[in-house]
């Protein structure tokens, strides 16, 4: 009986070294984004799409974000402190250009075409209402109280 307790206490001792070492292997991990996401810089729609037309076919950038590129300047320019993350060394921070949402894309699709995951395009459009509606609900969203 005592050496059935001995190996079973070998066994448990090995199935918890192993299970270290998977944890250990899964904590180090060296890529934490896919690789085509890792190209976003370079390849991703604002870089390749936006900022062509933003400086050379006003009229499509118009009907695309739904405002002039100036207006669309000031907007960055105002939201900028609010929105704008800091670089990593585990990932590039999205800026805040980057963020506009005006698209009426599915988040989807905004999430191939921007090469951001899905999960990140959510957390963009939610914390970017937000900031909207807080720093320029004052400027553009007079509420008048109604008497009854």
């Amino acid at each position: 009986m005592a050496a059935i307790n001995k190996r079973q206490a070998v066994l448990v001792i090995l199935l918890i070294l192993r299970r270290r070492q998977r944890r250990k292997g899964a904590n180090n991990r060296e890529i934490w984004t896919r690789s085509w996401i890792q190209r976003r810089r370079e390849l991703g729609f604002y870089r390749t799409f936006l900022c062509e037309i933003k400086d050379g076919d006003i009229e499509t950038f118009k009907r695309f974000t739904r405002m002039t590129p100036e207006n669309f300047q000031k907007l960055v320019t105002i939201l900028s402190p609010y929105i704008t993350k800091q670089d990593t060394n585990m990932r590039e921070s999205i800026s805040a250009e980057e963020r506009f949402l005006a698209s009426g894309e599915s988040f989807r699709s905004l999430s191939f075409a921007f090469r951001v995951g899905e999960r990140t395009i959510s957390e963009i459009v939610k914390e970017t209402c937000q900031v909207i509606y807080h720093v320029m609900k004052d400027t553009f969203l007079k509420v008048r109280k109604i008497r009854y």
